[in-house]
């Protein structure tokens, strides 16, 4: 009976504003008939207007209201929404406890957001006891389901270890998916990644040749010494040589010419007795 009531009041009201309502306004109101028929999805949607301010002055109370709804109906950005408001007390008294039921309730139904803000609260300890490992699955989890920000967080928990089994390859490869989907984190990351590499290969190229001029020295300084002990060598034999065979012969003819000087002067001597004899005879 109310739903019928409800119903002919809202074609009643469609017809009396359908000249001069706006399209935002006319939607609103229609979302406005859904939402208080039970429609968990215009419930949802009615939350999002008073929480923004949309076709209507920006109320969080109101927002929370209907955020309750519609969770109540099942549905899971409702339950996600209503985590943000509890998280940071808008339109209800901060309560991070609160919140995390509600972020666990959305990522059971399949919301990756919910799951990858349910792995902060867990990574910073927030609401709840602080838990890596668990914060590392649920990164993990929405990170499988393709949200950037949680490729991003997972990345640097496998880059770093927490959580999880240290593993660079890994990092690399959500670094790059996160990236790639416009995640500003993961780009100046690999940007950095990649100017470290940068230097590394520099300093690298850098390294033979220092090898390689060491090198040339040895092979440089090794001839010369070769060369000058065999020039040494080479300047001392022949003068060596020379030496002795300068004074072999200084000493051959030396005693040649006495022997024949001796020869030469005995036979005079002998000459000479001779003819005196001669003569005093």
């Amino acid at each position: 009976m109310v739903k019928k009531i409800l119903c002919s009041f809202a074609i009643c009201s469609l017809l009396a504003c359908s000249s001069g309502c706006s399209e935002n306004n006319e939607n609103h109101f229609m979302m406005s008939i859904s939402a208080n028929l039970g429609n968990a999805e215009a419930q949802y949607q009615m939350g999002l207007y008073s929480q923004e301010g949309r076709g209507e002055k920006q109320d969080y109370a109101k927002a929370v209201e209907w955020y309750r709804k519609s969770a109540k109906g099942g549905y899971p950005m409702a339950m996600y929404n209503l985590a943000g408001l509890y998280l940071k007390g808008n339109g209800v008294e901060r309560d991070p406890g609160r919140a995390r039921d509600y972020l666990k309730d959305a990522s059971d139904a399949g919301l990756p957001e919910a799951s990858y803000n349910l792995g902060i609260l867990y990574f910073n300890g927030d609401g709840v006891n602080k838990n890596p490992i668990k914060a590392a699955e649920l990164f993990k989890k929405a990170a499988d389901a393709g949200l950037k920000e949680a490729q991003c967080d997972l990345a640097i928990c496998y880059a770093t270890g927490t959580g999880i089994e240290r593993d660079l390859n890994k990092a690399n490869d959500l670094m790059i998916k996160a990236a790639a989907q416009g995640e500003s984190r993961a780009v100046q990351a690999l940007a950095a990644i990649r100017k470290n590499q940068s230097e590394k290969s520099k300093s690298a190229s850098q390294k033979p040749a220092v090898k390689k001029t060491e090198k040339s020295k040895s092979v440089s300084k090794k001839p010369a010494v070769k060369k000058t002990e065999k020039s040494k060598s080479a300047s001392q034999k022949p003068a060596v040589k020379k030496t002795e065979k300068s004074k072999s012969v200084s000493k051959k003819p030396a005693v040649k010419e006495t022997e024949k000087s001796k020869s030469v002067s005995q036979k005079t001597v002998v000459k000479k007795t001779e003819k005196s004899n001669t003569e005093s005879k």
